[in-house]
Parts: structure tokens; C-alpha cells; sequence
């Protein structure tokens, strides 16, 4: 059975400020496989397989993430968090 295109979630890189948690920005992750990301850093996501939880990056994150990203993006760990957030898709 097919999902219904109103359930698929999309995954986005967010950016925070360190200091103040300021939102700063977004950037749409393209063809994001949470089962892949999982294996590749080791993550038990069995409770969450569609991750559609918030999920703070780290540096060992950057290589795999920028692969999916339109953008470059220059990741600053030392003035910015990063977080992998979900939203619904609706395109």
C-alpha cells in the first residue's frame, strides 16, 4: 500500500544559534532515507523509523547531510546547532 502523499514527512537541516536560540535558518534535505542515515551512524530509531522526531547533528553528520543539501552549506558547530527536523510535505 502506498502512503498517502499528505503523510510523507520531509527532513530539513535547521539552524540555531548557540547563543539565544535564535532560529537562523533551513535547508531541505533531497531524497533523506532515515533507515540509511540510522545504519550509517548506528542509531536505534525503532521506535521512531520515519524519524519524525528532532534529532541534534554533529560534526560526523556534515559529510552525509551535504550530499542531500541543494545549498552548500558552511557549518559553524562553534556559533551554530544544527538539528534534523521533520515536516509534512506538501508538494
Amino acid at each position: 500500500m502506498l502512503k498517502s502523499q499528505a503523510h510523507k514527512s520531509c527532513h530539513y537541516l535547521s539552524v540555531y544559534e548557540r547563543q539565544g536560540d535564535s532560529f537562523i535558518e533551513e535547508h531541505k534535505l533531497i531524497d533523506f532515507d532515515p533507515r540509511n542515515f540510522s545504519i550509517e551512524f548506528g542509531l536505534d530509531i525503532s521506535d521512531d523509523p520515519e524519524m519524525i522526531f528532532v534529532y541534534p547533528l554533529k560534526e560526523e553528520h556534515v559529510r552525509y547531510l551535504s550530499r542531500l543539501l541543494l545549498n552548500q552549506v558552511i557549518f559553524d558547530f562553534g556559533c551554530y546547532e544544527y538539528f534534523l527536523e521533520p515536516y509534512a510535505d506538501k508538494s
